[in-house]
């Protein structure tokens, strides 16, 4: 990944290396101890990982709802034009998508949570060295949470509402409800 680059997301925090200028230099004096370049490492590969699938996610999410409008126009012309099979197909086909994402959702969140522990070390050892305890983004992050505010829990909630729109969509167009 390069600093930069659009496809690869926000460029990765930088810092770690005493060759590095920056706005705040470290209290201490470089520790001849510690390998800098392969912790400038470690947090590049570890932030492009991150950085990786957590655009995936969100890129799943549009990807999503457009499915969703697309079907849901189907679905609705299918049935002004009295195509209450098509309309019953297009509601089966929604429900089996929706599906489809919530697994791809679910395995692409597993990828960013992967991430979240190597980067809270990282930026807890970045903080100690900078002297800048509030580093720890990731960390307080995780403390600081409402309810119902994660995007795991939010697009959860956007797929079985739409999950079930759909089942219901499906039923009513075979004929199980008369309105």
């Amino acid at each position: 990944m390069t600093e930069g680059d659009p496809q690869a997301g926000t460029a990765p925090p930088s810092g770690l290396s005493p060759d590095e200028p920056t706005d705040r230099q470290p209290s201490k004096s470089p520790d001849p101890g510690i390998d800098y370049a392969a912790e400038r490492l470690a947090l590049e590969h570890t932030w492009a990982w991150f950085s990786l699938h957590a655009t995936q996610r969100m890129q799943l999410v549009y990807f999503f709802l457009v499915t969703v409008g697309f079907l849901g126009t189907a679905y609705g012309s299918a049935l002004s034009d009295k195509h209450r099979q098509l309309a019953c197909a297009v509601g089966v086909l929604g429900l089996l998508l929706t599906l489809a994402f919530y697994r791809l959702e679910s395995r692409t969140q597993t990828l960013v949570k992967i991430a979240e522990p190597a980067l809270q070390e990282l930026e807890c050892q970045l903080g100690h060295r900078a002297a800048l305890p509030m580093v720890g983004l990731v960390q307080r992050a995780d403390q600081e949470k409402p309810f119902f505010s994660s995007y795991g829990a939010v697009i959860r909630y956007l797929h079985g509402a739409t999950a079930l729109a759909f089942a219901v969509a499906a039923v009513a167009a075979a004929g199980g409800w008369h309105g």
